[in-house]
């Protein structure tokens, strides 16, 4: 009967281990292009400006917030724990790309002039749409991110809830084998008192 509720439960779907490790390693290796868009796009902004002014602090703080999440993506694709801390840091992150990538594209000469460029007007606004550019594409890689995170938690759940239930049915296999073994033992003790002649003197 254990065994045959162990069969019912492994009929269920269940993600596969080279499934897991695959959506993983995407994880991973998607962080860590996140990972060098941030470096690269901090340098950017020292590259416009070296003693950057408040915006460029916001654009400092964009890049910081996407290398903290890109981090946190590493370390969760490698243990579990960690997926709201990432959630968190990506929403943040999004947010800041996002914002900064529509700032760049369509208010670009507003947004050189907060920076204060040193730079010369054209090469200002090479070096700000290549940012804008590398947010773009760094707000694409979040939303994959986000997707493949949400995979990996969501299987490590069911691989957690897989691992209780395949507990149950090994607690309740035991306890039918013991129950098994008890009423085996009872029904010999019976037949022995049996051949004895034990019922038939008390005339049962």
């Amino acid at each position: 009967m254990a065994e045959q509720i162990g069969n019912n439960h492994h009929e269920g779907w269940s993600p596969s281990a080279n499934t897991t490790k695959i959506i993983k390693q995407a994880l991973r290796w998607s962080n860590y292009i996140l990972l060098a868009g941030a470096i690269l796009t901090l340098l950017l902004v020292f590259e416009i400006n070296r003693s950057p002014t408040l915006t460029g602090g916001a654009f400092i703080a964009v890049s910081s917030v996407s290398f903290v999440s890109g981090v946190f993506g590493c370390v969760s694709s490698g243990q579990s724990g960690c997926f709201i801390p990432h959630i968190v840091f990506v929403c943040f992150s999004a947010a800041g790309l996002g914002g900064t990538s529509y700032a760049i594209f369509f208010s670009n000469e507003r947004l050189r002039h907060l920076l204060k460029a040193t730079r010369t007007a054209h090469d200002a606004r090479v070096i700000t749409m290549l940012e804008g550019c590398m947010f773009t594409i760094m707000l694409c890689i979040q939303l994959i991110v986000t997707l493949l995170a949400i995979a990996v938690h969501a299987f490590d759940l069911i691989d957690f809830y897989e691992d209780i239930e395949v507990q149950k049915i090994r607690n309740c296999k035991k306890s039918f084998e013991v129950h098994l073994g008890s009423l085996s033992h009872t029904k010999e003790k019976h037949q022995s008192l049996d051949e004895d002649g034990y019922f038939d003197e008390l005339n049962i």
